[in-house]
């Protein structure tokens, strides 16, 4: 027969929807009131409610700052378009893989922190790789990108998006571009590159780093940019 000296309950004070709202934390309140009273146990809360509130929203502040997505594009250099073929064969190239959503996907088999290092989709957002239709496909470009603070060691990730990303525009004949559409070279890889260590840093300071089990409950993986 087991038995239990104690009990905890908790809630989560912020995820990607938002931050607990005074309902929902008087509804937690009074169901772990009505526990205790039932199990004729003392109660016993860390914060006050108001301590609580004001913490959700601290929370939120720090997830509406550090949400970022970090993004490369890869246009054609001579051509109008890229074939639906040669974007396939490519992907699997440099160890990109079709999955969820239909984007492709560079997996994460070892770290921790998302499951998905970066993925890569078409940059016309409408439209999704259809894998039964390479051979009529065709876009006027790819982007790359990456959930910062659901990454962990981020600044590693982004620079391996970066070699990802060159590998797929030699291939293909393209070029990089920014998230906003301006030539990308060395000097505005290093710029991007700088910014996710400072907010790599941010995190860790503020007690939740980047690709740890808290970050990833507060921070949804990456969405298309």
């Amino acid at each position: 027969k087991t038995q239990y000296d104690d009990l905890m309950l908790a809630i989560q004070l912020v995820d990607p929807k938002g931050p607990v709202d005074e309902s929902e934390l008087t509804v937690f309140t009074e169901i772990g009131l009505q526990l205790a009273d039932a199990l004729q146990r003392p109660t016993k809360l860390p914060l006050t409610f108001e301590q609580g509130l004001a913490r959700a929203a601290e929370l939120q502040a720090f997830c509406d700052t550090y949400d970022v997505i970090a993004g490369i594009h890869v246009i054609p250099d001579k051509e109008a378009f890229f074939p639906g073929r040669a974007i396939e064969m490519a992907a699997r190239h440099v160890g990109l893989e079709l999955g969820a959503m239909n984007l492709f996907h560079m997996k994460n088999e070892v770290a921790p922190g998302s499951r998905h290092l970066y993925s890569m989709a078409n940059l016309a957002e409408s439209v999704e790789f259809d894998p039964t239709a390479w051979d009529s496909f065709e876009t006027g470009g790819l982007t790359l990108f990456m959930s910062v603070p659901c990454a962990f060691q981020p600044a590693m990730v982004f620079k391996r998006m970066v070699t990802t990303a060159g590998e797929m525009a030699e291939i293909l004949g393209g070029v990089l571009q920014d998230q906003n559409r301006r030539p990308l070279a060395d000097k505005g890889i290093t710029v991007i590159h700088r910014q996710i260590e400072a907010i790599e840093e941010k995190m860790r300071a503020f007690g939740i780093p980047s690709g740890s089990d808290t970050a990833l409950k507060l921070f949804k993986e990456a969405t298309i940019p």
